[in-house]
């Protein structure tokens, strides 16, 4: 398996959107901040920003379809690929943490479990080409109410990605990473590092525009962690 499952064009067109609508959220939480003496409850909104700006940006070579966790947990799916098509979601990844104890019980999601399934058939080829990142983990923010996925729905689609991204102290966001799940290992391998595209995009997000939100704690949902892997010739992801 090709270690680029986007082309360039596509892969900076998912990133421009992830910006796009980060931007956009970023200034709604400004401009409520200004008018409202409360306004913590937009930090709800900003998944379905992302994935507003996201759905925007690829309309020329994916399509997107509303997906429900829950009353309240809405989120968008990407389809893209040939007869048989791929799909990824776009979550957050809250830090690259370390982790100080191999024995640790992680908490799993049933959710992704059942997505990752869509990968089994690759899982072998995939993993040959990997090297595990030590003592550091994706953490993820999952819903608190997880949707039913059916056996019939999986078999739709060829792969299933993640399109992690992550911010720093200063809510930037400093990498985009196209990752696997393995749902026999827990780990999510990364495919693509799509970081580079930080550096190209025409979506500009100036300092002033994240005030509203430096300092702020993010966590929503559930937070489960992920050992990850990379290529094995490439070097490991910086924290």
């Amino acid at each position: 398996m090709g270690n680029e499952v986007l082309n360039a064009e596509e892969a900076q067109l998912v990133v421009d959107g992830l910006l796009l609508g980060y931007k956009e959220y970023l200034d709604i939480r400004k401009e409520m901040k200004e008018k409202l003496k409360v306004s913590a409850g937009f930090a709800f909104t900003k998944g379905n920003f992302i994935d507003d700006g996201v759905a925007r940006k690829t309309l020329n070579f994916a399509e997107n379809k509303r997906e429900k966790a829950g009353e309240s947990w809405e989120y968008l799916e990407f389809s893209f690929g040939g007869e048989k098509p791929s799909l990824f979601i776009v979550k957050n990844d809250y830090r690259l943490q370390q982790t100080f104890s191999k024995e640790k019980k992680k908490k799993t999601s049933q959710y992704l479990s059942d997505y990752a399934k869509i990968n089994k058939p690759i899982l072998n080829s995939v993993r040959k080409g990997q090297k595990k990142v030590p003592n550091t983990s994706i953490q993820l923010e999952l819903p608190l109410e997880e949707p039913m996925i059916s056996e019939q729905e999986l078999s739709k689609y060829e792969n299933f990605y993640i399109m992690v991204y992550k911010t720093n102290t200063a809510k930037v966001i400093e990498s985009v990473l196209l990752v696997l799940p393995d749902d026999e290992t827990k780990e999510l391998h990364v495919i693509q590092n799509l970081t580079p595209c930080l550096q190209t995009t025409s979506i500009i997000i100036e300092d002033e525009e994240y005030s509203a939100v430096v300092g702020e704690k993010e966590e929503i949902g559930d937070l489960y962690d992920y050992d990850y892997t990379i290529p094995k010739e490439e070097k490991e992801i910086s924290n």
